[in-house]
C-alpha cells in the first residue's frame, strides 16, 4: 500500500465473494446447503424489488411482507382488504414462492400510527427500549429490560413490567408480547473502516459530485478513519447530518473528496462493491449482515422495518417514529462501536447502523441491533456511489 493517505484505495486488496460468503452464514443459521442458500439469497433480491411495487400500488391496505425462512422458503405478503388486490397478483403472477393473503388486521401505516401514539409514555417509562409491530403474527412487541433472577420466573418479570405501563396506552401497547432484555444490556445502546469513535458506511456522492463516506449521527463530528493494511490515519471533513425521528446519519469527506464504492465485509483486506440498494419496504424478513470496528462481520435476520426506539435520546430529543429495523440471529454480533458501519447482503445496501442491545461482542451477548434503512440519507443530500 502506498504511503500518502490520498491513495489508498481498498480495491488494491482484491475483491471477495460476497454472495458466497453471506450464503455461508446463511447455510449454518438455517441448516441449508450452501448452494440452497445462495438460491434464497438471490430471491430474497428479486422479491425485494416486488414488495416495493406492491406498497406503491397500495399503500392503504398493504399490510407487509415477510421473508419465511423455516420450511417451505418464500414470501409472504398480507393486505387489509376482503380479498387480494388484482394489480397485486399482476405484479407477482409468473414469481415462483410467492403468497398473496387477505385479511390482515393492521395496514403497515396504522400499525406505524398505534406505535406513533405511545409518544413520550414510552420514552419514559425507564425500562421500555423498545416497540414494534410484528406483522407476521400481526402483534405489537415490546422490548423491555427485565431478567429472570432467583426464584422470579420469566413469566413472572414479564406479568410486572406489563403491570407498570400506564392505563393511557393504547390497549394494542399495552396486551402487546414482552421480550425480555437482560439488565446488564441497558448500557449497550448505540455501528467498514475504522474510525475514531464508529464505524466508516458506504461511499456517497452529493450533486455536486463530491464523495465521501457515511457514519452514524450519533457519532462526533470530528473523524479520521483506517485501512486495515495500513497504520496511517486519514483525516476527514465533517460534511453535514441527520438526527431526528427517522434518520441517524452523517457524511465526511476526506482530503480529495474521492470515495470508492466499496466496503469491508467478512475481510479485513478484500472489500466488496455496493450494486444496488434494497428500501425499507422490502427488508422485513431478509437475511443481512454488517460490518463493525468492534464486533466484525456476521448476520441475522430482520425481525421488523416498523421498531421505534425507545431508550434514553435515542432520536436526539425527539420522539423516533416507527421506521428503524431491528435484527435479531443466533450468530449475530453487535456492540458499541459497530455505530455507523454498513449493513448489507452481498452488494446491495440496506442501511446504516443506529444501535443495539449487547452485553459483549460475541454472538451470545447480542440480544438484537437497530439500523436506519439507507432510503433515509436523502435527508442530507447524498446517494450511494455503485461500481
Amino acid at each position: 500500500m502506498a504511503d500518502d493517505p490520498e491513495d489508498l484505495d481498498p480495491e488494491e486488496g482484491g475483491l471477495e465473494d460476497g454472495a458466497a460468503l453471506d450464503a455461508e452464514s446463511y447455510a449454518k443459521d438455517f441448516g441449508v446447503t450452501t448452494a440452497e442458500a445462495r438460491a434464497r439469497l438471490t430471491a430474497q433480491n428479486d422479491f425485494g424489488a416486488l414488495v416495493e411495487e406492491i406498497e406503491a400500488a397500495h399503500p392503504g391496505t398493504f399490510a407487509g411482507s415477510t421473508l419465511v425462512h423455516e420450511g417451505d422458503f418464500g414470501l409472504r405478503v398480507r393486505f387489509t382488504d376482503d380479498k387480494v388486490p388484482d394489480k397485486a397478483r399482476e405484479i407477482v403472477r409468473g414469481v415462483p414462492g410467492v403468497a398473496l393473503e387477505a385479511g390482515a388486521r393492521f395496514s403497515l401505516i396504522e400499525a406505524e400510527k398505534i406505535i406513533d401514539s405511545t409518544g413520550d409514555t414510552l420514552d419514559t417509562h425507564g425500562a421500555v427500549e423498545g416497540v414494534f409491530y410484528d406483522a407476521t403474527n400481526e402483534k405489537f412487541v415490546l422490548d423491555m429490560v427485565g431478567a429472570a433472577t432467583g426464584d422470579r420466573s420469566a413469566e413472572e418479570v414479564t406479568a410486572s413490567l406489563r403491570a407498570t405501563l400506564p392505563a393511557s396506552l393504547p390497549g394494542e401497547i399495552r396486551s402487546a408480547d414482552i421480550r425480555l432484555t437482560p439488565e446488564s444490556a441497558a448500557d449497550g445502546q448505540r455501528g467498514g473502516l475504522r474510525m475514531d469513535t464508529c464505524t466508516s458506511g458506504f461511499s456517497v456522492r452529493n450533486a455536486a459530485g463530491i464523495e465521501g463516506i457515511l457514519t452514524a449521527g450519533h457519532c462526533g463530528n470530528t473523524q479520521r478513519y483506517r485501512y486495515y493494511n495500513s497504520s496511517t490515519w486519514v483525516p476527514t471533513s465533517f460534511r453535514s447530518q441527520a438526527r431526528n425521528a427517522s434518520s441517524d446519519v452523517q457524511w465526511h469527506t476526506r482530503p480529495s473528496n474521492v470515495a470508492h464504492p466499496r466496503f469491508h465485509a467478512s475481510s479485513t483486506t478484500a472489500t466488496r462493491t455496493v450494486t444496488g440498494r434494497v428500501v425499507r419496504s422490502g427488508q422485513n424478513g431478509d437475511y443481512v449482515c454488517h460490518r463493525g470496528k468492534a464486533t466484525g462481520y456476521s448476520c441475522g435476520t430482520v425481525s421488523t422495518i416498523s421498531y421505534r426506539p425507545t431508550w434514553d435520546n435515542a432520536c436526539d430529543g425527539q420522539t423516533c417514529a416507527a421506521t428503524w429495523i431491528r435484527v435479531s440471529g443466533a450468530n449475530l454480533k453487535c456492540y458499541p462501536g459497530d455505530s455507523g458501519g454498513p449493513w448489507f447482503n452481498a452488494g446491495r445496501a440496506y442501511g446504516i447502523y443506529k444501535g443495539q442491545s449487547s452485553t459483549g461482542t460475541g454472538t451470545a451477548g447480542c440480544n438484537w441491533a437497530v439500523y436506519m434503512a439507507i432510503n433515509y440519507i436523502s435527508n442530507i443530500n447524498v446517494s450511494l456511489l455503485y461500481g
